[in-house]
């Protein structure tokens, strides 16, 4: 499955809000450290911010910040936001036998367990994978 940039941005952006949930940051420097105009970064951020994921306060001591629990945010709500191509379903014309029937026996059951292993990780389960994974991920020095 390939995720869409501003998807894989989003994703990114919410992880680094979840590793420091108390403390907001700046705009201009999350849009820094993903390699993205603060432009771009803000069209991102929209959906979410609407959605009340996530906070923004201006100011100096302002900045973006987790408005719920990282244990609260589930992959699939941000996917919902994010990506929501990903859920859209086309149904088959009336008469579309085959269509139904690819539809009823396929991808009805194939969104069902997407949206159902996507509603069990949350943005806490990330956050604690990505820790870990950064905490073995040592260098090896050979001589």
């Amino acid at each position: 499955m390939k995720l869409s940039v501003k998807t894989q941005l989003a994703l990114t952006a919410l992880l680094e809000l979840a590793m420091q949930p108390d403390t907001p940051q700046p705009g201009s420097q999350l849009a820094g450290r993903l390699g993205i105009s603060k432009v771009y970064f803000e069209q991102i951020m929209a959906p979410l911010r609407r959605s009340g994921l996530v906070a923004a306060q201006k100011g100096v001591s302002g900045g973006y910040q987790l408005a719920v629990r990282p244990t609260d945010v589930t992959a699939e709500q941000i996917l919902e936001l994010t990506e929501p191509v990903l859920f859209a379903s086309d149904a088959a014309e009336p008469g579309d036998l085959p269509g139904q029937v690819l539809h009823q026996l396929l991808l009805e059951p194939l969104e069902q367990s997407l949206r159902s292993a996507l509603a069990r990780l949350t943005l806490q389960q990330l956050v604690e994978d990505y820790r870990r994974r950064q905490a073995s991920s040592g260098f090896m020095f050979y001589i």
